[in-house]
């Protein structure tokens, strides 16, 4: 197929100083020659920018920061217990979604193009790409299944924390339901954040010898991310948002804001 040919550019009559003799000028030309004219009038606005534009260029290249990624393949799970919620999820995200229900609910529920397991949520633990749930169903020996994404309907949600892992959403009502579904398709792909924190363990004041010390990051942490392990304490850099909380109350240093670092924002 051929490309039409490309238009010609519309013509501007550039008027001169004392205003005698129309030119006519190619509107790209024109265009081009506009800014030096404006520049030329010592704006402060354009002296301004310059300004911010040579101390932009005196900043030190910046140094790569740790990452942390994610992959989700768009497996959703969606608990409810009122199955008429249950349906209208279905239904509005299984174009996007592969969908899964887990009825917490009386009676049996059944879901078009979607696979349903009646029990009870024994616990759900992870975060975007990664989420574990392990359920009972009834009469049954508990069972583990990952999803990628959950979507809880229930009144109460399956994670108690402020800051809830990237991939829940719990939608007890309407406005956070539209939220949820608006927002669940574009959780499928491979997506990446900073790494926020650094911790060092030789310094850390958790515990020694078994003797209980400080858990001050650990009453903290708005996310749940870090817990005790040993002598020292473990973060899920997957669960971390970068609150900064732990580092403001670390006693020792052993925990530090990492990013986003006083370099990266120009100080």
């Amino acid at each position: 197929m051929r490309l039409p040919a490309p238009a010609k550019p519309p013509i501007i009559c550039a008027t001169s100083k004392n205003g005698v003799g129309a030119i006519p000028v190619p509107a790209t030309v024109f265009i081009a020659r506009r800014i030096p004219i404006v520049e030329s009038a010592g704006s402060k606005l354009i002296d301004a920018r310059h300004a911010a534009l040579a101390a932009l260029s005196a900043l030190a290249p910046f140094e790569p920061v740790a990452r942390v990624d994610y992959v989700s393949q768009g497996r959703l799970l969606v608990v409810a217990d009122d199955a008429m919620r249950a349906r209208q999820a279905v239904a509005d995200l299984r174009a996007s979604l592969s969908c899964a229900v887990l009825w917490c609910g009386s009676g049996t529920l059944q879901v078009e193009l979607a696979d349903v397991v009646a029990g009870q949520l024994v616990s759900l633990r992870g975060h975007l790409g990664a989420f574990e749930l392990v359920f009972r169903s009834a009469p049954g020996a508990e069972q583990v299944a990952p999803f990628d994404l959950v979507l809880d309907l229930r009144p109460v949600p399956a994670f108690q924390m402020a800051d809830r892992p990237q991939g829940y959403y719990h939608a007890a009502f309407n406005a956070d339901y539209a939220v949820a579904v608006q927002e669940l398709p574009q959780m499928v792909g491979e997506f990446e954040k900073p790494k926020f924190f650094a911790y060092r363990e030789s310094i850390c004041a958790h515990s020694r010898s078994k003797k209980d010390g400080c858990n001050r990051c650990i009453e903290v942490c708005s996310t749940g991310a870090i817990r005790a392990a040993g002598d020292h304490v473990e973060i899920d850099a997957h669960l971390c948002m970068g609150c900064g909380g732990c580092a403001t109350v670390c006693p020792s240093g052993a925990m530090s804001y990492q990013y986003p670092r006083v370099a990266d924002r120009g100080v």
